[in-house]
């Protein structure tokens, strides 16, 4: 069974260009413009990674990510962001990739990251 990814980014050419990549790989891949968007999508959908970007206009990724946990504890969250690693390391993302990050490297930390557990513990 394919992986399922709810990728969610405000820029459309950053979100069709991942997903092409993504699908390459053979992943199954959700869009979200936002973060409301985003959560409806994962409450509707059986999602096994969101790549979440940060900086976005009306929910901003923080928020959404707050949000998702409070739904799902369960919920394996990547930070996909040009904003500093340390401004977002103590929140409690899977990983942060950094844009612009190369295919090659995205690709890498979305296999780690399905393989991940869980990340329960962490909001205990």
């Amino acid at each position: 069974m394919k992986a399922t990814i709810l990728l969610v980014d405000d820029e459309s050419i950053i979100r069709k260009m991942m997903s092409i990549g993504l699908k390459q790989f053979g992943y199954n891949v959700i869009e979200a413009g936002g973060g409301e968007q985003a959560l409806r999508l994962y409450k509707e959908n059986d999602i096994d990674l969101v790549v979440l970007d940060i900086l976005m206009p009306g929910m901003c990724g923080r928020k959404c990510f707050s949000r998702l946990i409070e739904y799902d504890r369960r919920a394996k969250v990547i930070a996909f962001t040009g904003v500093r690693r340390s401004s977002l390391e103590e929140i409690g993302f899977l990983d942060i990739i950094t844009k612009p990050a190369p295919l090659s490297v995205f690709i890498e930390q979305i296999r780690a990251g399905i393989a991940a557990a869980a990340p329960e513990d962490f909001f205990s």
